[in-house]
C-alpha cells in the first residue's frame, strides 16, 4: 500500500474554497465523475487556467495525475462567478488526505463532547451551590443605621454600602434613629428613609410600611429592601463568569 504523508495541507487548502462546505464534508469527484462542461483548473505549478473539461482530462491524464473536484453538493457545479474548481493533483494521496481530516474532526468532535460531559456534574453541583448560596443571602439581612444628624458625605458612603449588599443578593434594612415621641419627629424620620430608598431604586424595591423597633434603649423606624430580580440575575452572572476564569 501507497504510504502518504500525514499532513491535510493540500486538502485543507481546497475545502476552504468550496462554497456552501462549512461544517460539512464536501464530495470528492474524479476525472470522468466531473461533468461540468467548462472548468477553472489549478495546475501543479501553481498556476490556474479556464479549460474545457475533455481538456482538462487530457493534460491531467498526460501529467500522470487525476482531474478532482470538491463540491458541497455534486449536482450544482457552477455557480454565478464562474466555471467551478477542479485540481490537477493525485486523487489517492488526497482522499488519504480528506480521511485524515475527517478523522481529525471526529476525534475533536468526541474529545469536547467527552469534557462537557465531565464538565456537566460540576456545573449543576456548582449551580446548585449558587442557589443555596442565593437562598441563604435572601435569609440574610443586613442592617445600616442612620442618625438623624448625619452627614451628606456619611449618607452617600453608607448607600454605598448598601447598594453593594443589594447587588450581592442580600436584603438590607435601612434604620433611622427616632429620638422623641412627637408626631413631626416620626414623619421627619419617615421622609428621611424615603429619600434613602429612592438611592437605590434601579437595585432593589422597598416594603411600604415601615416598622418601628427597640435597639439598646433608641427607637429606630426602619424599612426594608429586597433585590430587584434583574439583580440578582446579574449577580449570577458575574458569579458563574468569576468561577469560568479561575
Amino acid at each position: 500500500a501507497l504510504q502518504y504523508s500525514s499532513s491535510t495541507a493540500q486538502y485543507s487548502t481546497i475545502r476552504r474554497h468550496i462554497p456552501g462546505s462549512a461544517g460539512q464534508h464536501p464530495i470528492m469527484l474524479v476525472n470522468e465523475r466531473i461533468t461540468a462542461k467548462s472548468l477553472k483548473v489549478h495546475l501543479p505549478n501553481a498556476s490556474s487556467k479556464i479549460m474545457t473539461r475533455d481538456a482538462a482530462l487530457e493534460a491531467a491524464k498526460a501529467a500522470g495525475l487525476d482531474l478532482v473536484m470538491l463540491v458541497s453538493d455534486p449536482g450544482r457545479h457552477a455557480d454565478k462567478a464562474g466555471p467551478p474548481e477542479a485540481h490537477m493533483t493525485n486523487a489517492h494521496k488526497l482522499k488519504y488526505e480528506s480521511q485524515q481530516a475527517h478523522g481529525e474532526e471526529k476525534r475533536e468532535a468526541l474529545k469536547k463532547q467527552k469534557q462537557e460531559q465531565e464538565l456537566r456534574p460540576k456545573q449543576e453541583k456548582d449551580q446548585k451551590a449558587d442557589q443555596k448560596a442565593a437562598a441563604r443571602k435572601a435569609d440574610k439581612v443586613k442592617e445600616m443605621r442612620f442618625t438623624p444628624r448625619i452627614g451628606p458625605h456619611d449618607v452617600e458612603h453608607k448607600m454605598r454600602s448598601v447598594k453593594g449588599w443589594l447587588e450581592d443578593g442580600h436584603r438590607v434594612a435601612l434604620a433611622m434613629e427616632v429620638k422623641g415621641d412627637a408626631a413631626e419627629i416620626a414623619q421627619d424620620a419617615s421622609r428621611v428613609l424615603d429619600s434613602l430608598v429612592a438611592k437605590v431604586t434601579d437595585v432593589a424595591s422597598a416594603n411600604k410600611e415601615k416598622s418601628s423597633t427597640k435597639y439598646q434603649g433608641r427607637t429606630y423606624m426602619t424599612v426594608w429592601l429586597r433585590p430587584l430580580a434583574k439583580t440578582a440575575a446579574a449577580t449570577a452572572d458575574k458569579q458563574q463568569q468569576a468561577k469560568q476564569k479561575h
